[in-house]
């Protein structure tokens, strides 16, 4: 019988595929719902999308919504920066196909 290591207390797993709702959809295949209040992004382990490359700080931005449907993508004092559809940005409202990018990492929006 194979066992599998036990899962890390905190560490939210990637959304299955084909979900519904809300979502991001990343360069490394991982689609993500957004589903909670706020979903964070970074290098370190306890974000909720943990991204491992050239150019992620540990604590990078956050994604948050709000009443209606509304997404904000927020650095929070990244050292590298964060672009949307390579636009720097600290604070912007997010739409439906929007291309979100942290050193290496590429992310699609989904807002259907």
């Amino acid at each position: 019988m194979v066992s599998f290591p036990p899962k890390a207390a905190g560490v939210r797993e990637p959304s299955p595929r084909g979900a519904a709702g809300p979502h991001l959809l990343d360069n490394l295949g991982e689609l993500y719902l957004l589903d909670g209040a706020v979903l964070t992004i970074g290098a370190a382990r306890e974000n909720d999308v943990v991204v491992r490359l050239p150019g992620v700080s540990r604590q990078h931005a956050r994604i948050v919504r709000e009443g209606g449907g509304v997404f904000w993508l927020e650095d929070v004092g990244s050292r590298y920066g964060s672009t949307v559809n390579g636009a720097v940005v600290t604070r912007v409202r997010l739409s439906h196909g929007d291309e979100i990018a942290m050193g290496g990492w590429r992310a699609t929006v989904s807002l259907d």
